[in-house]
């Protein structure tokens, strides 16, 4: 048994992480803290995830550090969400499996900032919109034909806008791929209120070879940064391989509620949230670099 690389800063003094027990049966592991002036260890949801015959294991985690909630998805599809704050825990029954090397499909769950929606892909050519508690709201049709990054749905940093970016189905739209891993300069975005109900659509502008757009980030709940370039074939001479190159860059404020677009600027704005690229950074929530524990205090490597 392997203890999960997952330190958290729980607060001032202590870290949450995985704690692993072997058994006569097999094993279990226990969602503990760690008392770095003391040294002690709490284990704070005891038994949580007996292992069974099944290889299985962490695919996920997030951490809320406002609301001290802890996410996590297994990768047979178990999810658990710890409230530490207020004990009210949700463990659910049914399962919402990770789709292995699907370069299209993982990761298969799109939990929002809040925790109190996640959006399920079952392969079904539907996502499928749940409550925290696992009820089902309503399905988003996936585009036949048409590119969808990995990250098929993301949100807004309060977690009550989603969105999903789509493109039609040509190799040229590709900007990144690997196992699992799907990035695309998408043609349109479609945008959802928190139970899964289309809001409104933007597309990329007409006429312009290449044109795409993407949300670069938000400045409040409804106004999104709205990212605007083209894309073009560039051929490397040495093996012949095509990739894509960005340019005409600029941006422009969208009020998706209200369907309102601002005027166009050349650089992102500063007081904006920007949105980054989470894919490739499924399994670090949580963590800062390399973190040293030592006598009363916690370090991490990339502060300065």
């Amino acid at each position: 048994m392997s203890s999960y690389n997952m330190l958290i800063p729980f607060d001032a003094e202590h870290l949450l992480f995985l704690e692993s027990e072997l058994t006569e049966e097999a094993g279990q592991y226990h969602l503990s803290s760690y008392n770095v002036v003391t040294g002690a260890i709490e284990r704070l949801r005891e038994n949580f995830w007996p292992l069974t015959e099944q290889y299985d294991y962490i695919y996920q985690q997030q951490w809320n550090a406002d609301e001290q909630k802890l996410f996590m998805q297994s990768f047979l599809g178990n999810v658990w969400i710890f409230d530490l704050k207020t004990g009210e825990d949700v463990v659910h029954l049914q399962k919402y499996r990770v789709i292995p090397h699907s370069t299209t499909g993982a990761p298969s769950l799109f939990i929002s900032p809040t925790f109190e929606r996640f959006v399920h892909d079952d392969e079904s050519g539907q996502l499928t919109f749940y409550n925290d508690e696992g009820a089902a709201l309503h399905q988003v049709p996936l585009q036949p034909n048409a590119y969808v990054p990995s990250e098929k749905i993301k949100w807004n940093p309060a977690g009550t806008i989603a969105w999903m970016d789509s493109s039609e189905g040509k190799s040229d739209r590709i900007l990144a791929i690997d196992i699992d891993y799907l990035k695309i300069a998408p043609q349109q975005v479609d945008f959802y209120n928190l139970d899964g109900l289309l809001i409104g659509t933007i597309q990329a502008e007409d006429g312009r070879d290449g044109a795409a757009l993407e949300v670069a980030g938000w400045m409040d709940d409804d106004i999104a940064v709205i990212k605007s370039y083209s894309v073009e074939e560039l051929k490397e001479a040495d093996n012949d391989l095509q990739n894509l190159h960005v340019k005409d860059v600029s941006y422009y404020l969208y009020d998706v509620r209200k369907k309102q677009k601002g005027d166009m600027t050349e650089s992102m704005p500063l007081d904006a949230t920007v949105i980054s690229d989470r894919q490739r950074q499924w399994n670090d929530v949580g963590d800062r670099g390399n973190i040293v524990v030592e006598d009363g205090k916690i370090i991490y490597a990339n502060e300065k």
